[in-house]
């Protein structure tokens, strides 16, 4: 019986290769050599690749967006959506490239496996816009377009998962460094929710 990788460790290192090397061009094979464990082992737990893609979905690319929908005060609001803000800088920071080469795929079968995705993001998309209507209704933040809301974080967190080296130069950021990524995040949440306009 050869070395064991568990089924969040293989995911991990597929998200990885992912962002390295795009969907087409990484392999069972690729994943195995860089857990020790056998193209069986992947296989074992993914099936197909298709089967890959689904658990990557569901196992690591939704966490990031979840979060509990069930808020009711604004400051509830605030802090949802200031955790959601937070674990995708994390999870763009510590998967770098994946946002990218998901949405540059052009390899057959790429826009079935953004579809899912997004069909997957849906519900989640739609809380979060509840929750930005409320706090516009509230008073609490002025009117925004949701959806260069979302563009914008989008845009933010795609440059944040594939240039590391830049955000140092250009920045003097250090993303490996957590106490940074939390500014960075917290920072980011705030001109989601406040903008620049005096409070």
């Amino acid at each position: 019986m050869g070395p064991v990788a568990s089924r969040a460790s293989l995911l991990e290192i597929a998200a990885r290769q992912i962002g390295v090397h795009g969907f087409a061009r990484t392999t069972f094979r690729g994943i195995a050599a860089e857990a020790g464990v056998s193209y069986g082992s992947v296989q074992h737990h993914f099936p197909t690749k298709k089967q890959l893609w689904s658990a990557l979905v569901e196992e690591v690319l939704l966490p990031a967006h979840r979060a509990s929908n069930a808020v009711s005060s604004e400051d509830e609001i605030r802090r949802v959506l200031t955790e959601r803000v937070r674990a995708r800088v994390e999870a763009a920071v510590l998967r770098p490239g994946l946002s990218a080469a998901i949405l540059t795929d052009t390899s057959e079968g790429a826009e079935a496996r953004l579809d899912e995705l997004a069909s997957a993001l849906q519900a989640d998309r739609a809380a979060e816009r509840q929750m930005l209507r409320t706090l516009i209704a509230a008073g609490q933040l002025r009117a925004v377009d949701e959806v260069a809301v979302a563009a914008v974080l989008g845009v933010a967190l795609t440059t944040l998962s594939s240039a590391k080296p830049a955000m140092a130069a250009l920045l003097g950021l250090d993303m490996d460094d957590a106490a940074t990524r939390e500014r960075l995040a917290r920072g980011i949440a705030d001109l989601l929710l406040h903008g620049l306009l005096p409070r």
